[in-house]
């Protein structure tokens, strides 16, 4: 399936880049959904004026925890930004068909309900097979993700929280209202510096690398929400 607006952030990105949780969680799943594919696009329309779309989407990591008596392996081909936590509710054998498993895709802040694994060990995840074998323990996890440029992640993030909290549950003129309007400014001019060749991403995030339009990855704060005073949106000590 086509993918008509490429997402460049996650929930999890959201979480665990953006305001804090208690602040995004006023908002539905779906509205912050919309929020990171609007923040995106508010991106590429400025990429547009020297990259080829969409971006090149490279696996990030499957990071296993647990799993003592136990493997998982991942599968598929994302298009887009993908975070996935896979952990096991109720242990066994997998061959048993009677384990389980709840999936988080905002980084373990909430998780789904449980589904239990088929005899293969096989569930569906997005565009991704998540497969696991052996004997499972409850805890037991698996994260795997996907993503395109860092600092393109962060921007989005940064646009998708403005447009989501901003004078709808968080005060314009308050302290965390005006580092949401500084965040979502610096992100803007982030893209736009990339899309006039001011800043350049890295060459492996580009989804046409022979086409001389990448360079060295245009990167800010590891956290765009970690300011100089180390204060964070909510914080006013």
């Amino acid at each position: 399936m086509a993918i008509i607006s490429q997402l460049y952030a996650t929930l999890a990105d959201l979480a665990e880049l953006g305001p804090p949780f208690s602040i995004i969680a006023m908002k539905t799943e779906a509205e912050r959904l919309r929020a990171l594919r609007a923040g995106s696009a508010d991106v590429a329309l400025y990429l547009r004026k020297r990259h080829t779309l969409p971006l090149a989407v490279l696996m990030e990591e499957v990071t296993p925890s647990g799993l003592a008596s136990g493997s998982a392996e991942a599968s598929g081909d994302p298009e887009e930004a993908f975070d996935a936590w896979v952990r096991v509710s109720t242990g066994g054998a997998v061959s048993g068909g009677a384990t389980a498993v709840q999936v988080s895709n905002d980084g373990g802040y909430t998780w789904g309900t449980a589904r239990t694994l088929p005899s293969s060990g096989a569930i569906t995840v997005g565009p991704m097979t998540i497969t696991f074998s052996g004997t499972l323990a409850v805890n037991d996890s698996v994260r795997v993700r996907a993503g395109v440029d860092y600092s393109l992640r962060q921007a989005a993030v940064a646009i998708a929280a403005y447009k989501l909290v901003y004078n709808r549950g968080v005060d314009p003129e308050s302290r965390d209202g005006q580092e949401l309007r500084t965040l979502y400014e610096d992100a803007i001019a982030t893209a736009r510096a990339i899309g006039e060749d001011e800043g350049r991403l890295e060459g492996s995030a580009d989804a046409t690398p022979a086409l001389d339009e990448a360079g060295p990855r245009w990167t800010a704060h590891a956290n765009p929400w970690d300011f100089v005073t180390g204060g964070y949106i909510g914080d006013d000590t």
